[in-house]
């Protein structure tokens, strides 16, 4: 569980809200060496989950059809996150950019060390079966997938991670 180091008031990085509390696209630092940043979802998003946020602070769950070798869309460039609680849609709340002990979601077993991509629909992690120029960066898992956090829920389960602002091999971040 994540709290706010910054000298921000009012700020809960384990919860939802239904009504804005910051800025959108508001970003503060928290407990083990994380970043944060404030987002409005546009569909229910699940503990793990990897998120596109776009430049007006919207964030959607991640597929490959944005991974798919272009960069940017009419939006911006990709920008992503991984959500720690679930965020209802049309809700608010902060997602992950960087930091330790981190849940991230994936598909499957995904073991420590080995390279990991974004499973077929993009908003998971796998280690077989990656969608064509998925690898995925900046994800360093620590604990093994199928162990971490109580195990597979609806085919995933969840890993720790250290998080080192996520990002597709095939698109570079914006800061």
């Amino acid at each position: 569980m994540a709290f706010v180091t910054s000298s921000m008031l009012g700020v809960d990085l384990n919860a939802a809200s239904s009504t804005a509390q910051f800025a959108l696209n508001t970003k503060v630092l928290g407990t083990d060496n994380s970043d944060w940043q404030y987002v409005y979802a546009t569909a229910a998003l699940t503990t793990g989950q990897i998120v596109n946020i776009f430049a007006g602070g919207t964030a959607i769950a991640l597929t490959t059809a944005m991974l798919g070798g272009t960069p940017t869309s009419a939006t911006g460039p990709l920008d992503l996150g991984v959500v720690q609680f679930p965020i209802s849609s049309s809700m608010y709340g902060f997602v992950a950019k960087r930091g330790t002990n981190l849940q991230v979601a994936v598909s499957g077993t995904c073991p420590i060390g080995l390279a990991a991509g974004y499973s077929f629909a993009g908003d998971a992690l796998v280690t077989a079966g990656l969608a064509v120029s998925s690898t995925a960066l900046g994800f360093f898992p620590y604990t093994s997938g199928a162990s971490a956090n109580g195990g597979a829920t609806a085919g995933r389960s969840i890993m720790l991670a250290v998080l080192v602002y996520p990002r597709a091999a095939t698109a570079v971040p914006s800061m």
